[in-house]
């Protein structure tokens, strides 16, 4: 625990946040597929729509646009989060075993 809170930092890196999610994912889902958490971030359930992009959850039929809206997002504006969270993601192995 003291090693986790030593690399950690005064705010937390984003490797940490993305393993977290990572982790957080495959304890919901019980699945550790890459391609599944991937499919997952670029098309999340409409629970994400309705908190975070109320727009596109109330028209419906606008929901492709929040698709691509959200992947020139994170290729323009949160590119160092997105850049941590595949590089973490190429580095993590399948067989890890659960905490």
């Amino acid at each position: 625990m003291l090693e986790y809170y030593l690399k950690s930092g005064t705010y937390g890196t984003m490797e940490h946040l993305s393993q977290k999610k990572i982790e957080k994912f495959n304890e919901k889902t019980g699945s550790t597929s890459r391609l599944k958490y991937i499919r997952y971030r670029i098309f999340p359930p409409m629970e994400i729509y309705e908190i975070y992009f109320p727009f596109f959850y109330r028209h419906k039929i606008l929901l492709p646009v929040g698709w691509a809206y959200r992947i020139i997002r994170g290729v323009t504006a949160r590119r160092k989060k997105l850049k941590s969270e595949l590089k973490y993601l190429h580095n993590y192995n399948n067989n890890k075993i659960k905490k």
